[in-house]
Parts: structure tokens; sequence; C-alpha cells
């Protein structure tokens, strides 16, 4: 239901309706990183990163959150975060392309050009 109204662009109704899910089970991962996602959405970046990091409370290497994280970093300006969480993403999914292009476009502006 809550794909359903986020498909809609109805995304009051997604974020009460993944309320209720977070609410019903604190330990489903999924809600989370989906509610996570109608913030973001929304530019709510501190409610999206609490939710981001309650998906990775409870599942370290879910791909998804730490890509969302890193987005999310890189947007509010925290490279060396941003470069950070790429880092752990690429150490999950060995064959993620954002968490690749993500370091190779923050290295040299975090860590300055390597000799």
């Amino acid at each position: 239901r809550s794909a359903k109204a986020l498909n809609d662009k109805e995304n009051t109704t997604a974020r009460e309706i993944l309320d209720g899910v977070v609410t019903l089970d604190p330990g489903y991962a999924e809600a989370f990183n989906r509610r996570a996602y109608v913030a973001f959405l929304e530019k709510d970046y501190a409610e999206a990163i609490e939710d981001l990091r309650r998906v990775l409370a409870i599942d370290r290497r879910h791909f998804k959150a730490l890509g969302g994280l890193a987005t999310i970093l890189r947007e509010i300006g925290d490279k060396r975060g941003a470069l950070r969480v790429y880092r752990t993403l690429l150490a999950v999914n060995p064959h993620s392309a954002d968490a690749k292009e993500g370091i190779k476009e923050l290295e040299g502006e975090v860590e300055g050009l390597k000799i």
C-alpha cells in the first residue's frame, strides 16, 4: 500500500502507512528504509538519516540504506561522511556502481591528491 501511495505521489499517505508498519514491527528494516525514502523526497534529511540509521542498526549490510545515507550526506555537504559510507557500501556490495563513482568523485576532494 505504501508503494502504491508513493507511486500515486501521495507521500503523506505513504508515510502514515509506514508509521503504522514500524509501530507494529520495529524490527522490519525495509519499512524504515521506505519511510526514509519518503522523508528524503520531502527533503526532511534529519528524519531520513534517523530512519536509515535504524535500518543499519537492524541490518548493517542493507546496501540500499547505505546508498541512501551516502546520497543524503553528500546532499547536506558532509563529503567525508559520504565517502566513509560509500566505502562501507563497496565492502558490502563490491559491484555497486554508485559506490565506485562516489568514491572516485569524493576521494580527491576529501583526502587530497595522492602521489
